[in-house]
């Protein structure tokens, strides 16, 4: 509980966060955190995101931490950007989408999509935490 409140606060996202004491003590401005990480072993970037996620399954809060090259701070920013406000299953299919752009043969760039699989670990995350919340 200790570690995920100071890895919210090291992105720099405020509001109110529940408990984590479980889903039945949860109120309806309750927001729920969701963090993923993952890194990029072709170019060596690693992305950390968190997603604040409300009890209608969308993302209200969105915040990133990049350890690598401007251009995936770039797409870090757009990426989330685009995501917020979105429900779960829009922001999980709209992600998919931008992985398969970015790892096209014909983009150039090694492939990189570190961004779009810690968004997606972040999902995971959620729906692992959640599972009474994060059922439609």
């Amino acid at each position: 509980m200790i570690v995920l409140g100071l890895c919210w606060g090291l992105l720099g996202l405020g509001g109110r966060m529940s408990d984590r004491a479980g889903p039945q003590r949860a109120r309806l401005d309750d927001v729920f955190e969701a963090l993923g990480m993952a890194e990029s072993p072709t170019c060596g970037d690693v992305v950390r995101v968190a997603l604040g996620i409300d009890r209608r399954r969308v993302i209200v809060q969105t915040g990133f931490r990049v350890f690598g090259c401007g251009s995936a701070m770039a797409r870090a920013a757009d990426t989330l950007r685009v995501i917020k406000g979105m429900t779960v299953e829009e922001a999980k299919e709209q992600t998919e989408l931008f992985a398969a752009e970015e790892t096209r043969p014909e983009n150039g760039n090694g492939g990189c999509a570190a961004v779009e699989q810690a968004v997606l670990a972040a999902i995971d995350d959620y729906t692992t935490q959640w599972p009474a919340i994060s059922s439609p």
